[in-house]
């Protein structure tokens, strides 16, 4: 998800008037437009002033193309531009961002991003591994003794993989990391 600051529609429209995408648009906003003012017609009660119709303009042109950076002349933004929310397809995710990514909620307000926390990641594998004093305690191995088995497995592998049993253990046996088995990596 990014942010992005685009031009507005006045920046590239003839004369800074309001730029529309294309005729199909301006069609369809002087449909609405007019439907607008029929109801309001509808709607009006006996010694109320005639509402006004919307009148709309295509003098600024066509082809408005909202990615494009603001113009520092526009007589509307003074070339500030429009602040734009853009959320990017989640299925070309990196590994490290699918990794924090839980899901997108749609709320009333619009859409809300949900994320794992790193940290709380951090923490649960620190206490699966018996960082924690009183973790220690009850599993009845200490934490410097722990990691010194992994650090040696680490500088017996040369620190290429990420070993989980001591070297030459056969597959299945037990590992200096709480009893886990022993599983071959590739």
């Amino acid at each position: 998800m990014e942010f992005r600051v685009t031009c507005c529609r006045h920046c590239f429209g003839v004369g800074h008037a309001y730029q529309w995408v294309d005729e199909s648009e301006f069609a369809d906003a002087c449909a609405r437009a007019e439907h607008e003012f029929e109801k309001a017609l509808k709607a009006r009660k006996a010694g109320d002033p005639p509402p006004r119709p919307t009148m709309l303009s295509d003098a600024g042109g066509y082809g408005f193309d909202p990615t494009l950076s603001p113009v520092d002349e526009c007589e509307r933004c003074a070339g500030q531009g429009v602040g734009r929310t853009v959320i990017k397809d989640t299925r070309f995710l990196s590994p490290q961002a699918a990794a924090l990514f839980a899901g997108v909620k749609e709320t009333k307000e619009g859409l809300q991003i949900l994320t794992h926390s790193p940290l709380d990641a951090a923490e649960k594998l620190a206490k699966h591994l018996g960082f924690y004093e009183q973790d220690n305690e009850q599993k009845g191995k200490g934490l410097a003794e722990m990691v010194g088995a992994f650090a040696a497995g680490l500088h017996a592998r040369q620190a290429g993989r990420l070993p989980i049993a001591q070297p030459g253990a056969p597959a299945g046996a037990k590992t200096p990391l709480g009893g886990m088995k022993a599983a071959k990596w590739k």
